[in-house]
């Protein structure tokens, strides 16, 4: 059988994706072959435990204090303010790359005072339900960092205090 006879050059995902190729090649000239037999379904699941699969890659998160210098070194562009705001929605609401794609302005809640609440349950699954929402602490005025970042230091401005105006604490400087 061909997945044998390559099964010790290629990766078991490998072989998966040409059994794929070979089970769409039989349907395109109208035989039937089931990848779930059980004959196949034994063959890889031994050649996964003899060769074993890569473990998945897990990036290394970012800190505080890596976005916080990601923050601070945007410009006080409309463009370095728009990254501004990705880069603290997506650390805030822990949010994927494809889930800050899709993020639109109309998904933003404003909430006086308190910040914003990105809805996630309509992107990814969680153990709290599809309804599910994150906050984050981003404050309402739009042209501002959260505190956290200010606080630590940023180059935007002088450390943000919860007396301190949002303007002055984090507006770029001119």
């Amino acid at each position: 059988m061909y997945l044998t006879a390559v099964a010790e050059r290629l990766a078991p995902a490998t072989l998966q994706v040409h059994l794929a190729a070979i089970v769409t090649a039989h349907r395109l000239v109208g035989l039937s072959l089931d990848p779930g037999h059980p004959s196949i379904a034994l063959l890889l699941d031994g050649i996964r435990r003899r060769r074993g699969t890569r473990p998945a890659r897990q990036a290394t998160p970012i800190s505080p204090a890596m976005l916080a210098r990601m923050v601070g070194a945007q410009p006080g562009t409309p463009l370095g303010l728009r990254n501004r705001a990705i880069l603290l929605a997506g650390f805030g609401g822990a949010l994927r790359r494809s889930e800050i794609v899709g993020l639109d302005v109309g998904d933003l809640e404003l909430v006086d005072g308190k910040g914003v609440v990105l809805p996630s349950g309509a992107r990814r699954p969680t153990s709290t339900g599809p309804g599910r929402r994150s906050r984050s602490g981003a404050p309402t005025t739009p042209t501002c960092a959260p505190p956290p970042p200010c606080a630590a230091g940023s180059s935007t401005g002088p450390p943000a205090t919860p007396t301190t105006p949002c303007s002055s604490a984090c507006a770029p400087a001119a």
